[in-house]
């Protein structure tokens, strides 16, 4: 299991992430990351996780994974397959990839069939006990009015995020809003274990910089 604190970015398919500029971003943060003692995850295209994973220190997790198994599933991204790529894991039902709830399970379900962490997007406390009896290996909150915005989770829900590290026996990471280093002392000392971000990372002038920063708050 990856350890925690956790600083989970994901690359989407911003122009910055993609091709030769986006694995020499992953270089670039593998590499502040080794002075830390904070987990780094960077949940890239499956298309690249290869050859991510086996030149990275840092985790490799997919941003999707279907539920099927190995067949005649033309496009689907079976756990299978991931786990050949060295991946360590998966996003489950983020806010731009949501599934229904048997194909939750399902994607779960697969990612304990092949060993690899499951990182559960929610949006709610109630969305999250629904999923906890199935054993994600993280629950990863982010609040979806506030994804790619200036106001931090931390900020305008608190108390779900104090709720959740109470009352849930499974990790909990929170995202959406987070800026700056405060963000992340304050998701923190609510409770969680670690961060995901997107948009401060890969959108930043000097996203290594950026990075530094936001790490600065796991101190």
């Amino acid at each position: 299991m990856i350890k925690t604190p956790i600083f989970l970015i994901n690359f989407k398919n911003y122009s910055s992430t993609l091709g030769k500029a986006g694995f020499d971003l992953a270089l670039k943060l593998d590499e502040a990351a080794k002075k830390s003692h904070v987990s780094l995850v960077l949940a890239v295209n499956p298309v690249v996780i290869d050859s991510y994973s086996r030149k990275l220190d840092c985790a490799v997790i997919s941003q999707h994974v279907d539920g099927g198994m190995p067949g005649p599933s033309t496009g689907s991204i079976v756990a299978e397959s991931l786990m050949l790529a060295d991946c360590d894991g998966s996003l489950i039902h983020h806010s731009e990839k949501l599934l229904s709830d048997e194909e939750i399970v399902k994607s779960i379900e697969a990612c304990k069939r092949n060993y690899l962490q499951s990182f559960l997007c929610v949006d709610s406390l109630q969305e999250a006990r629904k999923f906890t009896v199935y054993e994600p290996t993280f629950i990863c909150f982010e609040d979806r009015d506030l994804i790619g915005g200036n106001i931090s989770v931390a900020s305008s829900n608190p108390h779900e995020i104090k709720e959740m590290a109470e009352f849930l026996e499974i990790p909990v990471l929170v995202g959406a809003g987070i800026k700056t280093s405060l963000d992340v002392k304050k998701s923190l000392s609510l409770g969680a274990d670690g961060i995901l971000v997107a948009s401060a990372i890969t959108k930043a002038s000097d996203p290594v910089a950026k990075f530094k920063e936001l790490l600065s708050g796991f101190n």
